[in-house]
């Protein structure tokens, strides 16, 4: 990391603490392809906020699979994780690829009966960020993650595109709008609903 990142960390992080090693020892769950350990670190923070973004950093130095669990000052809790890949030729230090980020402060439920950590890691990935992916449990974590993504672009294409049919001041461009608005609208539709 460099300099200004590791000064970004210390200013918005007191204490960083190994509370869990999730393996095929202590999960009674064998190794995954890809997954042999996930550990989850507990961030106690010095603010109300910590710049995500910088976490996702630190994280894709880390030589492991990773759960954070954040502890701000007023003792609230958040579970945070990052869904990345492990890089094939690791670039300045980064041994993974962030793909997306998932928070949540409600408490996770686990049931511990998947068949490898890979499959604990992406059931993990998908209880915390049960409120944002779309699609059915059922499908695939990458599907469902790049479902999201998709949805939130489109939401942000019908957003411009209702300020470009408002400010519009000819009526017969405001329905040219309004008939692209009402496309992407129907596309938003058919991802929410399956």
């Amino acid at each position: 990391m460099t300099q200004n990142e590791k000064q970004l960390l210390r200013q918005q992080i007191s204490q960083i603490s190994v509370t869990h090693q999730l393996d095929s020892k202590t999960l009674n769950i064998p190794p995954g392809k890809e997954v042999k350990q996930i550990i989850v670190l507990e961030i106690q923070l010095l603010q109300e906020s910590i710049d995500l973004e910088i976490l996702a950093t630190f994280d894709t130095h880390l030589g492991f699979y990773s759960l954070f669990e954040l502890v701000y000052p007023d003792g609230r809790r958040s579970t945070l994780i990052h869904f990345k890949q492990k890089r094939t030729n690791p670039k300045d230090g980064r041994n993974y690829k962030i793909i997306r980020s998932f928070q949540t402060e409600q408490e996770l439920e686990l049931d511990f009966q998947e068949r490898d950590l890979d499959a604990f890691y992406e059931n993990l990935v998908q209880t915390t960020g049960q409120a944002t992916l779309v699609g059915n449990d059922e499908s695939n974590l990458q599907e469902r993650i790049q479902q999201t993504d998709q949805l939130a672009k489109l939401e942000m294409e019908a957003k411009k595109l209702e300020k470009k049919m408002f400010a519009e001041k000819s009526m017969r461009k405001q329905m040219d709008w309004r008939k692209q608005l009402q496309q992407v609208q129907a596309q938003i539709d058919l991802l929410k609903n399956g």
